[in-house]
């Protein structure tokens, strides 16, 4: 099994959790077309970096979640994950050698999760999507939950394309902000 990205659950709320990320680095590619056939498009680019197409030569092992979003609904973003530690004075990032592969470093935050397990089509991932953002904002509304989604969703896929659908581990998260104590009393 691969190296998964670490989170910490700050609490389950049943249809979703809210969840603590650390810093992380991506290797992200913008592609363009639909929502699958970015996904398979950025993979050969992303994958050539993680195996030594870069400045260094540097090899990383895969790792868990590849990611992507959707700028618009033909425009996406794909990430691989690096393995923990990329991006500290001991491991420094390798610089890519491909300009479409791009260095993201990600700062530590929040986020609403939903799990799933399933196809990965577009219309699975605005469904799962729709449904964490209603699921929240009940508990939001319904005083469970203190603060709001900030951002796009974005989906994680954690298993390779030839694990049979019904066994594949997805997720549909957004970032999320606390209220303050004081916008809270405010409220």
């Amino acid at each position: 099994m691969s190296e998964q990205l670490k989170y910490e659950v700050v609490k389950n709320y049943g249809p979703f959790e809210l969840r603590s990320y650390g810093p992380y680095v991506l290797a992200q590619v913008q592609i363009r077309g639909d929502f699958i056939t970015a996904g398979n498009s950025a993979f050969n680019p992303l994958l050539r970096y993680i195996t030594g197409a870069n400045q260094q030569k540097t090899q990383m092992a895969m790792t868990a979640p590849v990611i992507q979003s959707s700028v618009e609904p033909d425009h996406h973003l794909v990430s691989f994950v690096l393995p923990e530690g990329a991006g500290s004075e001991s491991v420094p990032v390798p610089v890519p050698t491909d300009a479409k592969v791009q260095i993201v470093h990600v700062a530590p935050h929040l986020a609403v999760a939903r799990k799933f397990t399933g196809s990965w089509n577009f219309d699975r991932f605005v469904d799962e999507s729709e449904t964490l953002e209603d699921t929240v904002e009940n508990a939001i509304y319904g005083g469970e939950l203190s603060g709001k989604v900030e951002g796009e969703p974005y989906f994680a896929r954690y298993n390779s394309p030839f694990t049979p659908w019904f066994l594949r581990r997805n997720e549909v998260l957004i970032g999320f902000s606390p209220l303050a104590e004081s916008d809270a009393k405010e409220n």
